[in-house]
């Protein structure tokens, strides 16, 4: 047993929990040259792991040639969400929409592209501004819900007031319009669009199922219609548009992770993704030139310092030379999950440092010995001797004689 004074206790727990606090700021990491998996290296009790799974396109093969006129993006994504768009329409929108914001080159300001998000139905709103961070787009796609009417007029206007005061020279500024409706609300799509169109923005328009065509074939640039019959093609459209603006180094992608299933539940994912037991498996039609970036969300199901996986997952893709490509991805990271709250762990310090401030301030030092005074030396003045006179200096007076 250690034997440790209150006072060194004190120290050595508030050392213990600013470490962990620490900690809790740092990722853990497992990587192979081409695949980089990524997690929190501690978690508390009901929080869950998520998991960043990312393919560094400039590791793989570059055999596709660059696009022609490859700029810098700044992409913003316009998604109906009516409430014709409620179930399986909105949910593969959402996921075509993540697997294009995975493609770009993103998380490499300032040079990078940058993605913002408008959701319109019978209003426009601006869900994200133009941001370069691929997480931070992800998650705001997954705030948007179904409901309303379609003005697609207004979440145009709304995309292009984006732009306004963009002044980033050599970039490529480009909307992706997706709609299944026709307008309802007062306005001309169509006169917005040309009036983007002539200050310098592509746009790109996707019918879905029943949209108006005709308009949205009007409102996009040339070249850049699209149509899905199936809410099921959209991944493959996005990804299309996605690989046309950034380059693609393969297709037919297909990713997979073991998750260790006895101490995690998997239950969320980016983009399209067949669960099977222990096994996530993502297939999207192309790889961008700068890789390829998703994320799963784990749940714990006890506690310690727990591996993320267990085996190596795969990728997979047919490259622009038809060869089949794969690699492998490693295992882990390690995640610490403790039995605590997060709560708990940051009022412990509190209480500590308070205490520890109140026993310096009343800790007296011990009395210094003070040295007595010098004694004082009196001086005594003695009496002055008269100098003697004539008489005393021959003799005095002779009483006797006289």
């Amino acid at each position: 047993m250690i034997n440790l004074t209150p006072f060194k206790w004190r120290i050595f727990i508030l050392f213990v929990s600013l470490v962990v606090i620490l900690l809790t700021a740092c990722t853990a990491r497992s990587s192979t040259a081409e695949v980089v998996r990524e997690a929190p290296r501690v978690i508390f009790r009901g929080e869950d792991v998520r998991v960043t799974l990312t393919v560094k396109g400039e590791r793989l093969l570059p055999v596709c040639p660059p696009p022609p006129d490859a700029r810098p993006l700044r992409a913003v994504l316009v998604i109906d969400h009516s409430g014709s768009m409620a179930g399986e329409p909105l949910e593969e929108a959402l996921n075509a929409a993540a697997i294009f914001v995975g493609m770009l080159n993103l998380n490499e300001p300032p040079s990078g592209d940058q993605v913002a998000i408008v959701a319109f139905s019978d209003t426009a709103r601006q869900v994200l501004s133009f941001t370069s961070d691929d997480e931070a787009a992800v998650a705001a796609l997954r705030t948007i819900r179904e409901g309303g009417g379609t003005d697609i007029a207004g979440a145009l206007e709304e995309a292009a007031r984006l732009f306004t005061g963009e002044s980033s020279p050599g970039v490529e500024r480009i909307i992706v319009l997706l709609s299944d409706g026709q307008q309802e609300a007062p306005g001309d799509p169509v006169a917005v669009a040309e009036r983007i169109k002539a200050s310098g923005v592509r746009i790109v328009s996707i019918a879905l199922g029943d949209a108006d065509r005709q308009t949205l074939r009007a409102i996009a640039s040339e070249d850049s219609f699209y149509e899905a019959e199936e809410a099921t093609d959209l991944v493959g459209i996005y990804s299309t548009v996605a690989a046309g603006l950034v380059g693609t180094l393969g297709r037919d992608v297909v990713v997979q992770e073991h998750v260790n299933i006895a101490a995690f539940t998997p239950f969320g994912v980016s983009g399209r993704v067949v669960e099977g037991g222990a096994t996530l498996r993502w297939e999207t039609p192309f790889i961008g030139r700068n890789g390829w970036r998703t994320y799963y969300i784990l749940r714990p199901r006890r506690y310690g310092l727990i591996p993320v996986t267990v085996s190596e997952g795969s990728i997979q893709f047919v490259g622009c030379d038809d060869n089949l490509y794969q690699f492998p991805s490693p295992t882990g990271p390690r995640v610490l999950v403790l039995p605590i709250p997060r709560l708990i762990l940051w009022c412990i310090p509190v209480p500590l440092l308070l205490l520890l401030f109140l026993w310096l301030r009343n800790r007296q030092p011990p009395p210094r010995p003070v040295a007595p005074p010098p004694r004082r030396r009196e001086v005594v003045e003695r009496p002055r001797r008269r100098p003697p006179t004539e008489e005393e200096e021959t003799g005095g007076h002779d009483i006797l004689r006289e």
